[in-house]
């Protein structure tokens, strides 16, 4: 089995961006799962293909698996279980 990716987006001296990448390193380190956490800018045309292709319409965004998490939607609980289940 690889590694799980994390695509995460966002923007320079969000709070709520620095908030949501703590939320996903605490959720990585409680499910033991070996990620990738690739993480691109917003304003880089990879995170705008991204976004596009996910309907991603907020920032910070994630997208573990199917899982897109986007805003304030950073639950480490839910992060942890979208891990989980795309490590399977």
């Amino acid at each position: 089995m690889g590694k799980v990716q994390i695509f995460y987006i966002y923007a320079d001296n969000c709070k709520d961006c620095e908030k949501a990448k703590e939320s996903i390193n605490i959720a990585i380190k409680q499910s033991g799962v070996e990620c990738e956490f690739k993480k691109f800018n917003f304003e880089s045309k990879v995170a705008l293909n991204i976004a596009i292709n996910n309907d991603i319409e907020n920032l910070p965004a994630c997208i573990i698996g199917s899982n897109v998490f986007q805003g304030q939607d950073f639950e480490v609980d839910k992060i942890v279980k979208a891990l989980n289940n795309t490590a399977k």
